[in-house]
């Protein structure tokens, strides 16, 4: 499945991203995503995990490989893609370059939002760890009468 170039611009940001995995007994574990990239050719999504908050995240992924990413804007809309963990690996010196991009950018977004300025250096990041994703299925979760609807496109 190749993820739509609207989606793919949205992910890119300044958003709000989350992703979940699920263990055999399908208890859910949720992480906070510092930022993602998109792949060229819009099959894959690589996001970013800080190692502190990844425990039982990666355990499930090991163990069943399913996961779901979440995006959201306020104003702009909400996305939830859901696929396989294809690669699991710790992040290289590229890698927290696209973070420090997201921090930048997710920080402004919530200045904007009245948030304080000082609130965005207190991002750990390091270590993290890489999680490519390919897709399954895509919905539209922004609320109201297309929320939940699956996006063929």
């Amino acid at each position: 499945m190749i993820l739509p170039e609207r989606i793919a611009e949205f992910i890119h940001g300044p958003v709000y991203m989350c992703a979940g995995s699920r263990d055999e007994k399908l208890k859910p574990c949720v992480v906070h995503v510092v930022g993602a990239l998109v792949s060229p050719d819009r099959a894959s999504l690589t996001f970013f995990v800080p190692e502190w908050a990844s425990g039982r995240f990666v355990e499930n992924l090991r163990s069943n490989g399913k996961l779901s990413f979440n995006s959201a804007h306020g104003g702009e809309g909400c996305y939830q893609i859901k696929g396989n963990s294809t690669e699991i690996r710790p992040c290289e010196p590229r890698d927290y370059a696209i973070q420090d991009i997201y921090i930048k950018k997710f920080s402004a977004l919530l200045v904007q939002m009245g948030l304080s300025q000082d609130f965005a250096p207190g991002w750990v990041t390091k270590p993290s760890l890489a999680v490519k994703m390919n897709f399954e299925k895509i919905f539209d979760q922004t609320p109201g009468p297309r929320s939940g609807t699956e996006i063929k496109e």
